[in-house]
């Protein structure tokens, strides 16, 4: 399988620019040789912003944004990996959204482990959820959960192939894991993974900017980014 991990070099509290930037990145990482067969971004929009509790800045995880994704699996063939903040019916969530070759949408996975600031604010997920269908075997940990080292053992507890985290927010002080660190974790658990950072000025510090990269499943590092700006890593699972 040929990944491209996108680093955005874009503030997640800049929605348009953002998304303009994700955009632009999908079609230079579709236009590669040999093409990607999985393409994954940052967590796009930062869910604890000085505007949360104001829910007009969220829209539904099927809105708009989805539908500019979806467009663009369709246009370069290529299923799409993301996470965001948004409305997924009556509640509120941070979920990774996994689209197919077709547009259409695989998995929505809420996060699991969120910030104690955003606990009352958002709904968790309970647990991890695996592709069925190809890419089979893709569990989304968005956000901390990528970091997270419970909610990797539960994502091989049911199987999975490939762990893919979308990372929005540095970690807080301390509390960072590197690349090094998640690559111990998926030798010990058999797991291949792909984590895609955005790279703002906001996130320099704890390594933010050197945390895009693709991990094979023996835990060789066989890609990541060398620092901030926006970074298309490549690599053969």
């Amino acid at each position: 399988m040929n990944i491209a991990a996108i680093q955005l070099a874009c503030s997640p509290r800049h929605r348009a620019a953002m998304l303009r930037a994700a955009l632009t990145a999908i079609a230079y990482a579709g236009q590669d040789e040999p093409s990607p067969d999985l393409i994954v971004l940052p967590a796009l929009f930062e869910a604890a912003h000085p505007s949360l509790g104001h829910d007009e800045v969220f829209e539904p995880i099927h809105g708009a944004t989805r539908a500019a994704f979806a467009e663009a699996a369709r246009e370069w063939g290529v299923p799409i990996a993301f996470a965001m903040a948004g409305w997924d019916g009556d509640r509120r969530i941070v979920a990774g959204v996994l689209l197919d070759a077709d547009g259409d949408t695989l998995i929505v996975q809420p996060q699991m482990h969120l910030p104690q600031r955003e606990q009352r604010g958002f709904t968790a997920g309970t647990q991890p959820i695996a592709s069925a269908s190809p890419p089979d075997g893709v569990v989304l940990l968005p956000r901390e959960d990528a970091t997270n080292e419970e909610a990797w053992n539960a994502a091989a507890g049911i199987g999975a192939k490939l762990i893919v985290g979308s990372i929005c927010t540095a970690a807080a002080k301390g509390e960072g894991k590197s690349l090094k660190d998640l690559a111990r974790w998926a030798r010990r658990l058999g797991v291949a993974a792909v984590i895609a950072a955005a790279a703002g000025e906001d996130h320099a510090h704890n390594g933010i900017a050197q945390r895009t990269g693709i991990i094979a499943a023996g835990g060789k590092l066989i890609a990541h980014s060398t620092g901030g700006g926006t970074h298309i890593v490549t690599g053969a699972l």
